[in-house]
């Protein structure tokens, strides 16, 4: 479903960064597997060429890790909730293959306040809701509830 060679372009935090392939990609998203990631407020676009959304973008995640990205935090083991307006375009080649992801954050709209960790979701948390809801799935649906039926 992904081109050998994916490029991504991605303008968050304070390093933007050109990711190239697939090793590459995984990378990237392993780096961020302790953080809760969500988004809200999309404004999605379907086209032939691709998919684009601009959301507000959240994350929980310790001050170490936003320092990481490159965000000004006072303090590395304090719990931060971090938004952000941002754009991704995800493009698609002529085989409907996703050719990489393009990621654009509103520098002018970031937010950053320290929460309570008492009151927040862990990343153990929403993996294990992730689980469970892919299992449902599952078992309503069958082993491949993920693939478009055939014609």
């Amino acid at each position: 479903m992904t081109v050998e060679r994916p490029v991504y372009r991605v303008t968050w935090g304070a390093n933007p960064a050109v990711i190239e392939g697939k090793d590459g990609v995984l990378a990237f998203y392993n780096a961020v597997a302790e953080a809760v990631l969500w988004h809200s407020d999309d404004l999605l676009a379907v086209a032939d060429w691709g998919v684009c959304d601009e959301l507000t973008f959240h994350q929980l995640a310790r001050g170490s890790d936003l320092r990481a990205l490159g965000y000004d935090v006072a303090a590395p083991d304090t719990l931060y909730h971090a938004s952000s307006r941002q754009v991704f375009l995800w493009p698609y080649d002529e085989r409907a293959r996703l050719a990489g992801e393009h990621l654009y954050e509103d520098k002018t709209s970031l937010q950053i306040e320290e929460i309570d960790p008492s009151e927040t979701i862990t990343p153990a948390r929403v993996r294990e809701i992730h689980r469970e809801q892919l299992t449902k799935l599952e078992q309503d649906r069958g082993d491949k509830f993920w693939m478009l039926d055939q014609a």
